[in-house]
């Protein structure tokens, strides 16, 4: 998962900025941490096709790839996302 934060102007101390980002970045679980007591939950994503250009003619790749996610609520997170993802 990504953080971002985006600061809106000089009307806030970086205390405070600090203290609105803490809940939000207690939601993210760290990278490469993985709650082993819990079966993995994997998302296939659709295949689609990429056109390698080459001299020689035309080539191309189709790729088919699976998600592995923390949990089964990230399905809904990442269906929202899908087109940027893609």
């Amino acid at each position: 998962g990504a953080l971002l934060l985006l600061k809106s102007g000089k009307d806030k101390a970086p205390e405070e900025h600090a203290q609105q980002a803490a809940p939000a970045a207690a939601q993210v679980q760290t990278p490469g941490t993985v709650d082993l007591t819990k079966p993995p939950t994997f998302v296939p994503l659709d295949a689609f096709t990429v056109n390698l250009r080459r001299d020689e003619g035309d080539h191309y790749l189709q790729v088919v790839a699976v998600l592995r996610v923390a949990d089964a609520t990230m399905d809904a997170t990442l269906k929202a996302f899908m087109p940027e993802i893609r």
